[in-house]
């Protein structure tokens, strides 16, 4: 075990911390949410809300990234501007919406279009799935795979977006 600990926080900066989740579950539950704002940059707060961690946990796992890059093609917050916003459930609401001019992969699926948002020197990017319908997200997750986003990238072309 020592070895297995030694391999995990050397190689993967993955440590283990032992808590009291019997005798104070509580404690233990900010502990947790500590860590994770810490490594998040503070972005991430109260992963595990009040009542999620109780004297029958014995274990939790927790892992979180955090990930900072500018866009290949940046937002200006001039171009930022209210407007409306669809839930899933197809209530609409105000929200702060991002604009752009900017060039970048986009395919139209069988009830989804798919973007693909490059980062600055195109070493990564974001790829953006939206459902043409507010309540068709599940139907898109379950065809979220590894071979169906290439494909649907492979389908990409270059489009301009203003």
């Amino acid at each position: 075990m020592p070895n297995f600990l030694k391999l995990t926080q050397t190689d993967y900066h993955a440590g283990l911390q032992e808590v009291d989740f019997v005798q104070d579950p509580e404690v233990a539950r900010k502990m947790i949410n500590a860590w994770v704002e810490k490594q998040t940059q503070e972005k991430i707060k109260d992963l595990m809300p009040a009542g999620t961690v109780t004297i029958m946990t014995r274990l939790v796992l927790t892992n979180a990234i955090y990930f900072k890059a500018a866009w290949m093609h940046p937002f200006s917050e001039k171009e930022t501007k209210n407007g409306e916003f669809t839930l899933a459930d197809g209530k609409k609401v105000q929200a702060q919406l991002m604009r752009n001019r900017l060039r970048a992969g986009f395919s139209q699926q069988e009830g989804f279009s798919v973007l693909d948002m490059p980062y600055e020197r195109q070493e990564m990017s974001m790829i953006l799935v939206l459902p043409k319908d507010p309540a068709g997200l599940p139907k898109v997750e379950k065809q979220l795979s590894e071979t169906n986003v290439k494909k649907w990238l492979g389908k990409a072309s270059t489009t301009r977006w203003t």
